[in-house]
């Protein structure tokens, strides 16, 4: 015979459980399964090696506690074609800056300059790791970019690295770039946990992720040109996440959504050839995500001059300015990449 109460007892004190070890309402399980911060001084010989070929400059700011978060700052010689724009490096859970190395290497050869810092308790950042933490150390370091440095949000692009890609999107909520960059990026966290732990299916969704880390829900909203890149031998974070992404950024009213599936790489690693494919593509998408910039506010100067009735000579020319510039970007828009 069934003893209900026993039975009812015991799905009680399971869905208690449940409910104690969900990532939304648990702050410190939430932190311990998806951070891994390393905090000891690493091997810098990859970073000294590119900053032997870029400007570079080591520097520190600080995050709302006042504690000091560790930066670099590269610039790549000055190119023809340099585009102007700013990398604004957002890393994943278990990355430091020495780590990425690599990929740095691949935006100064891009033309583009790159902003990059350790979240507070990762590399050589003092504080204590957190997802809160995090999100709010990138808003300190963007302020810091942007007041301190003197880098205009017109110039920024956020690259967000999977866990990073949560945090650049959610910062543009608030603050506008002239693109965003997501690579080896979610559509949803609670999504990537239960395709790696069946067992989640039976928690709601809303309590394994907040909404900040509802990358394709928030990129909804967003009306700025979008790279998504993603290997497709990540065994991670699988492509599908990619092509939904794809998917919704495709409805932004910028024009510019590209998708770049990288045929030989995994999460993190990038084969040479995938690495050559990514440069190029990391310098078209730069130049596009310029223009459609400089064509928003060519369209506003000339409308504000309408509207101030000024000389025909003037407004001539700056409608001259609009459709050169939309010349301009339908030509790059149809470039091989």
């Amino acid at each position: 015979m069934v003893n209900y109460k026993l039975l009812g007892a015991f799905i009680t004190a399971l869905c208690l459980l449940l409910l104690s070890l969900a990532p939304r309402l648990n702050a410190a399980v939430a932190n311990r399964l998806l951070l891994r911060p390393h905090t000891l001084t690493y091997d810098s010989t990859e970073l000294n090696g590119l900053a032997d070929h870029c400007r570079s400059e080591q520097l520190t700011f600080h995050n709302q506690c006042g504690q000091p978060l560790n930066a670099w700052f590269f610039q790549p010689p000055v190119r023809p074609d340099e585009t102007g724009t700013v990398i604004f490096y957002l890393m994943g859970r278990d990355a430091d800056i020495a780590s990425r190395a690599k990929v740095l290497a691949q935006i100064a050869k891009s033309g583009s300059s790159a902003f990059i810092f350790e979240y507070s308790g990762f590399g050589l950042s003092a504080g204590r790791a957190s997802l809160t933490q995090m999100f709010s150390d990138s808003q300190c370091a963007l302020e810091f970019l942007n007041h301190r440095l003197g880098v205009a949000l017109d110039r920024t692009i956020f690259f967000g690295e999977s866990l990073g890609c949560a945090i650049a999107v959610t910062l543009a909520q608030s603050y506008r770039p002239a693109g965003i960059i997501l690579k080896s990026g979610f559509s949803e966290l609670s999504r990537v946990m239960r395709e790696h732990q069946p067992l989640l299916k039976i928690v709601p969704a809303s309590l394994l992720s907040s909404k900040q880390l509802c990358v394709r829900e928030n990129l909804r909203n967003l009306q700025l040109p979008v790279l998504i890149a993603h290997g497709l031998n990540d065994r991670i974070i699988s492509c599908h996440h990619a092509l939904d992404l794809y998917r919704t950024a495709k409805g932004n009213t910028s024009g510019i959504a590209d998708l770049l599936l990288l045929a030989e790489s995994r999460h993190a690693y990038m084969s040479d050839h995938d690495s050559t494919v990514f440069t190029l593509k990391l310098g078209s998408f730069a130049r596009k995500a310029m223009l459609v910039r400089q064509l928003e506010n060519a369209n506003l100067h000339y409308a504000a001059a309408e509207e101030l009735n000024v000389p025909t000579d003037v407004l001539a020319a700056l409608q001259g300015s609009v459709v050169a510039l939309t010349c301009e970007l339908n030509k790059a828009r149809d470039l091989p990449t």
